[in-house]
């Protein structure tokens, strides 16, 4: 992911779409993952984030969350999970980053 980059838009099964926040803060990349769609929300979403460090390959740092849902977006979404990943986890132009989305019935 380009570190200037302030979201990417990920579409998953069943056209949901998903979006990949990255929000620049003093202390690093705080990355968070929302789903907008539309009608009823029948499913629920979790997501883990594994960020490698751009060092040392063996230093990571992971996050295990639930998506959050929304119908609307209003740019800027607050959620409870997210990760903090420092500047020194990053190259100069880029974030490395494996991420997987799982989804089960309500």
């Amino acid at each position: 992911m380009e570190i200037s980059v302030p979201f990417l838009v990920l579409l998953g099964e069943d056209d949901h779409l998903f979006l990949l926040n990255n929000n620049m803060t003093p202390l690093g990349h705080v990355l968070s993952v929302v789903c907008l769609r539309s009608g009823n929300l029948n499913w629920k979403f979790s997501y883990e984030i594994k960020a490698s460090s751009r060092r040392n390959c063996e230093n990571r740092l992971q996050l295990k969350a639930s998506v959050t849902n929304t119908k609307q977006w209003t740019g800027l979404y607050p959620s409870e999970g997210f990760l903090l990943v420092p500047y020194d986890f990053c190259d100069s132009s880029k974030l490395v980053l494996n991420m997987s989305i799982e989804r089960w019935p309500v």
